[in-house]
C-alpha cells in the first residue's frame, strides 16, 4: 500500500479541486434551475468522461459488469441523498460554509471504517481529523451564534445530513473497490443519481436552460465525472481513513471560488480556520505513512 500512497493522495487532491469547481457551478445554477434538474444533468453528462476513461483502459463494456448489483444500489441510495442535500446546501449557504459542513463526513468515516472496513489507521491520523474539525468550528460557529436566519439554519441542517450520507457512501465505495472495477462504481452512481433527478420532473417543473446555463451544466457534469473517477481510484489505492481527511483541502478552493465568482472575501475566522485545516491535512499525510503502534 505504501508504494501506491503518493498517487492516492494526488488523486484525492485532484478530486477535491474538481468537486469544488462542481460546487461553484451548482451555486450559479441554483439561482434559476431546480435542484432535481441539476442532479439529472450533472449525473448524465458525467457519463461522457467515464466512458472515455473505461475505453482508454480497455474496460468498456467489460468494465461495467457487476456481480453485486444490490451493493451498487445501496451506494446509489446514499449518493442520491448526498447529492440532493449537497446541492440544496449550496443554494442556501456560501460555498465556503457548505464545504466546511461537508467536512463532518471524514470524521464519520473515521468512526465507521474501523467497524465496517476493519481498518486501523495511526493514532495521529485521528488527531489530524479532530484538528481539522476544530478548524471547521472556528469558521462555522461564529456565523451561527445569535442568528435567527432560517436560511442559515436550514442550510446547516442540510449540510450535516449531506455529510452523513457522504460518509455512508464512502464506506460503501471502499467495500466495492475490493471486487468491483472503479469505473463500474462511478457508472452505477451516475445512473442512480440521474434516474432520481429525472423522476424529480414529476414533482417539480423543469426550466428550459439558456446557452450560459447549458455551459454551466456541462461544466458541472464533466467536473463531477472526473472527480468521482479520481476519488474512486484514490480509495482503491489507500485506506479510506488515510485519504478521507484530505477532503479538508477543498476549503482552499471553496474560499477561492467565493472570492472570484461571488465577491465574498473570507473573514479573519475563516482564514484562521483554513490554516488549522491545512495543518491537519499535513499531519494526516505525514502519519498516514507510518504503521499504528500498539
Amino acid at each position: 500500500m505504501t508504494a501506491r500512497l503518493p498517487s492516492a493522495i494526488l488523486l484525492y487532491l485532484l478530486a477535491t479541486l474538481l468537486f469544488s469547481l462542481l460546487s461553484a457551478c451548482v451555486r450559479l445554477l441554483s439561482r434559476d434551475v431546480p435542484v432535481g434538474e441539476i442532479v439529472f444533468f450533472r449525473s448524465t453528462l458525467a457519463l461522457l468522461p467515464l466512458t472515455l476513461y473505461l475505453a482508454a483502459k480497455g474496460q468498456f463494456p467489460s468494465g461495467i459488469v457487476t456481480r453485486h448489483p444490490r451493493s451498487h444500489l445501496l451506494r446509489g441510495v446514499f449518493s442520491v441523498g448526498s447529492m440532493y442535500l449537497s446541492f440544496l446546501t449550496l443554494s442556501l449557504l456560501p460555498q465556503a460554509n457548505a464545504t466546511a459542513l461537508s467536512f463532518v463526513a471524514p470524521l464519520l468515516v473515521m468512526g465507521l471504517a474501523p467497524l465496517i472496513l476493519r481498518e486501523r489507521p495511526h493514532t495521529m491520523v485521528f488527531v489530524g481529523a479532530v484538528l481539522g474539525f476544530a478548524g471547521i468550528l472556528v469558521m462555522v460557529l461564529p456565523a451561527l451564534q445569535g442568528s435567527a436566519d432560517t436560511t442559515v439554519i436550514y442550510g446547516t441542517l442540510s449540510g450535516l445530513g449531506c455529510a452523513a450520507c457522504t460518509a455512508a457512501a464512502m464506506t460503501q465505495i471502499k467495500r466495492l473497490t475490493a471486487t468491483e472495477n472503479p469505473g463500474a462504481i462511478v457508472l452505477y452512481f451516475c445512473l442512480s443519481c440521474g434516474t432520481a433527478g429525472l423522476l424529480s420532473s414529476l414533482f417539480t417543473p423543469w426550466v428550459m436552460p439558456g446557452l450560459a446555463t447549458v455551459g454551466l451544466l456541462f461544466a458541472a457534469g464533466l467536473a463531477g465525472g472526473l472527480a468521482h473517477i479520481a476519488m474512486t481510484e484514490s480509495l482503491a489505492r489507500a485506506p479510506a481513513t488515510v485519504v478521507a481527511p484530505l477532503e479538508y483541502t477543498s476549503m482552499l478552493w471553496a474560499v477561492g471560488f467565493d472570492l472570484v465568482l461571488f465577491d465574498l472575501f473570507p473573514g479573519p475566522m475563516t482564514l484562521l480556520g483554513s490554516g488549522v485545516i491545512i495543518a491537519s491535512a499535513v499531519l494526516v499525510t505525514v502519519y498516514s505513512r507510518r504503521p499504528r503502534t500498539a
